[in-house]
């Protein structure tokens, strides 16, 4: 709500047209991401849907952008794996690289593993204090 111009906040829902919401879209593609630009034209979309059942929009949206995430090499895995050898981060970390979760390998006791056989059963969920922590 903060981010709606009081002009178009103050407009008269009847005089309110597609071009105008096309506007302020296009007003703040120009300072904020897409995904936000599209979260505030479905809260806007929805008002006026309810209010203005009549008006249609067909609002140009902007183009979502396309994260790609990191994914360490094998040597970057390699380095980290023989930097953490024989620290306590050692064995969480090779649970990690084999697909384990954060919070199944929390969750693991002794009991969990039988010979070199480790049973993932069940997972624990932190306290904030204690994720800080980490």
């Amino acid at each position: 709500m903060k981010q709606i111009p009081e002009k178009f906040m103050n407009s008269n829902l009847c005089d309110i047209t597609a071009l105008d919401v096309q506007e302020e879209i296009n007003r703040m593609s120009k300072e904020h991401s897409p995904k936000t630009v599209r979260n505030y034209h479905g809260f806007i979309s929805a008002v006026l849907g309810v209010f203005y059942p009549n008006l249609k929009l067909t609002t140009t949206l902007p183009q979502k952008i396309k994260h790609n995430p990191y994914i360490p090499s094998d040597k970057d895995v390699k380095r980290i794996l023989e930097y953490t050898k024989d620290t306590e981060y050692e064995i969480p970390l090779i649970l990690a690289c084999y697909g384990l979760r954060r919070s199944e390998i929390y969750a693991l006791t002794l009991d969990d593993i039988d010979g070199d056989c480790v049973h993932v059963t069940k997972a624990k969920v932190q306290n904030e204090k204690k994720r800080m922590d980490c």
